[in-house]
């Protein structure tokens, strides 16, 4: 089973559930992927729970995540892909 690695927070957005991809996810703050990393990276829960709104609503943000699979590494390019392609889909479907 590959172990997921955050790669950015996106504040902005909703999710209901996880927008999966082989090596890429979009991932809601109730997703079990982000309970486990919360267990393994004391500081990770902390980060999350710093999320407002402008009238200091504690928000759950959703993330992009990759996923890292020991068995094919990911390459710099690859991860610059995938974040290129969720940056589109994000910037379109706000528009």
């Amino acid at each position: 089973m590959a172990e997921w690695v955050p790669i950015w927070v996106m504040p902005n957005l909703r999710l209901r559930e996880a927008i999966d991809a082989r090596q890429a996810a979009l991932v809601p703050f109730e997703d079990g992927r982000i309970a486990q990393l919360a267990r393994n990276h004391r500081r990770f829960k902390t980060f999350m729970s710093r999320f407002t709104d402008a009238f200091g609503s504690r928000k759950d943000p959703p993330f992009c995540s990759r996923a890292r699979d020991r068995r094919s590494p990911v390459r710099r390019w690859q991860v610059s892909a995938i974040s290129l392609c969720f940056l589109l889909c994000h910037t379109t479907a706000l528009n």
